[in-house]
């Protein structure tokens, strides 16, 4: 997609696909009314909804949603330059950065998701740092490993570096590290973790305050 999107006519509505769909650097994004811009990839088996495109206050985008109950396509954000400082919602499917900018400012929340599938959130390649805080009101897969249809399990490639505190918001989230995980900050969430990649923790308080389950052959440090 090359053509500039206005949506600020529109309150509220989501830009989504159900295929394989890149919107350009160069396209200029305009949120709606109640200065939310809501992105959702439905189907993920026909490729991620990647924008490439800067979302920013200018652009009437002061705070971001990624996915709806019952999706499970990825969004990728791929542009550094994000500014908006409202926070990122997550409510289904996945989200993959491919930068420590690419989520702006302000926390990540992640509320519940459907159908029995935890939200993902991950770098999209190599190693990634977000400074952003995170509040869990339901599970969260941290890293681009999963269990694929005949229930066989695979680790994520990319690394999450993450330096915001993690939480729980009136809920019991679990952290699901599904891949290569480094931990920097005394997080709060009291919901239990699964170490299911090589994990990093540097604080005494990394993987929050409730249980640890290690995988077989994982590795924490």
């Amino acid at each position: 997609v090359t053509d500039a999107i206005d949506l600020h006519t529109f309150n509220p509505i989501f830009l989504g696909t159900i295929t394989g769909v890149t919107i350009d650097s160069s396209v200029a994004i305009t949120a709606p009314n109640d200065h939310t811009l809501r992105l959702v990839n439905l189907e993920g088996k026909f490729g991620n909804f990647t924008i490439n495109a800067p979302l920013l206050t200018s652009g009437n985008v002061t705070s971001l949603v990624v996915g709806m109950p019952g999706a499970n396509g990825a969004v990728v954000l791929n542009n550094a330059t994000n500014n908006y400082t409202g926070g990122t919602t997550l409510q289904g499917g996945g989200l993959l950065v491919s930068n420590g900018g690419a989520l702006g400012a302000g926390a990540i929340t992640v509320l519940t998701s459907s159908g029995g599938t935890n939200i993902t959130l991950g770098a999209s390649a190599g190693s990634v740092t977000l400074n952003n805080n995170i509040v869990l009101t339901d599970n969260l897969n941290i890293g681009t490993g999963g269990t694929d249809n005949n229930g066989n399990f695979t680790v994520g490639t990319t690394t999450l570096n993450l330096n915001g505190v993690i939480s729980n918001n009136g809920g019991n989230g679990r952290l699901y590290l599904t891949g290569p995980t480094v931990l920097n900050a005394a997080n709060t969430y009291s919901g239990g973790t699964y170490v299911e990649a090589n994990t990093t923790v540097n604080t005494n308080t990394g993987l929050g305050t409730s249980f640890v389950d290690i995988g077989y052959n994982d590795t924490l440090t």
